[in-house]
């Protein structure tokens, strides 16, 4: 394949880069946009804390990501976040095909279990998500293992046991780094 390459305006250059960034994001490189910031990334067994220099505050976000074990495709991503009012979200990220009307059910031991809503299938994934109050984070804190079950469109639904290992160590992190003007290690 042979490429053309010919001058643009200034303004030309520039929808060329946004288009290029738009591409990116979309395409999954929003990292390699990002790579100009400062960026920070800590394992804690099977917790990733990723952090992203922003201001008024770091972006940070704890994570865990399920794979199938022969194939490496990723089966379920479970994410807690920062809101802008202070509190913790989590956002479970599914693969889409799945019965949006039963959402996902999430269990620890020592809590009662609870169904997140589906609020949005995208071509690549289906996001579910719920606000991760004290008695949950206490409850993760403690345990060893979680429970996520959610319903393909056909079909019995699939259920996933999840490590805890990590994650008391991994949350303190990801709060010590969310509230900090710049990333620190």
């Amino acid at each position: 394949m042979r490429l053309q390459v010919r001058r643009t305006s200034k303004k030309g250059r520039q929808m060329v880069k946004f288009r290029v960034l738009c591409c990116a994001a979309v395409c999954g490189g929003a990292s390699a946009i990002a790579s100009a910031q400062t960026r920070l990334e800590r394992n804690f067994d099977d917790w990733l804390v990723s952090c992203q220099e922003a201001q008024p505050r770091n972006v940070c976000v704890l994570s865990q990501t399920l794979r199938q074990a022969k194939t490496s495709q990723v089966v379920l991503s479970w994410r807690v976040a920062r809101t802008g009012e202070g509190g913790d979200v989590v956002t479970i990220l599914t693969p889409t095909g799945v019965s949006v009307r039963d959402g996902v059910t999430i269990s620890v031991a020592g809590t009662d279990g609870l169904v997140a809503t589906y609020n949005v299938c995208g071509p690549r994934a289906c996001t579910a998500d719920f606000p991760l109050d004290e008695s949950w984070r206490e409850a993760l804190r403690r345990e060893t293992e979680f429970t996520i079950a959610f319903k393909p469109a056909s079909g019995d639904p699939l259920t996933f046991k999840s490590s805890l290992k990590g994650f008391a160590a991994a949350y303190d992190y990801y709060a010590e780094q969310s509230a900090r003007d710049a990333l620190a290690d």
